[in-house]
């Protein structure tokens, strides 16, 4: 697993695999859980959020795209 992947999209910000997975936990704690006790749907959530595509191999390819610079 690629855990400081990114790639920036149009009209979009720099979205990493930590950004998620920070996300995933406000989720949790918005709910009334720690920020431990996260669920599947909680990373489903922000992916959907971060990434703004639906689809799961579409968000999974995005965030295992590095951008090189050039």
């Amino acid at each position: 697993m690629v855990t400081n992947s990114s790639i920036i999209l149009p009209g979009k910000s720099l979205v990493t695999r930590d950004m998620v997975h920070e996300r995933t936990r406000s989720l949790a704690l918005a709910a009334g859980r720690r920020p431990q006790e996260v669920r599947q749907l909680d990373y489903e959530r922000a992916k959907r959020e971060l990434t703004g595509l639906s689809d799961r191999l579409a968000q999974e390819e995005m965030l295992d795209t590095t951008l090189w610079p050039g």
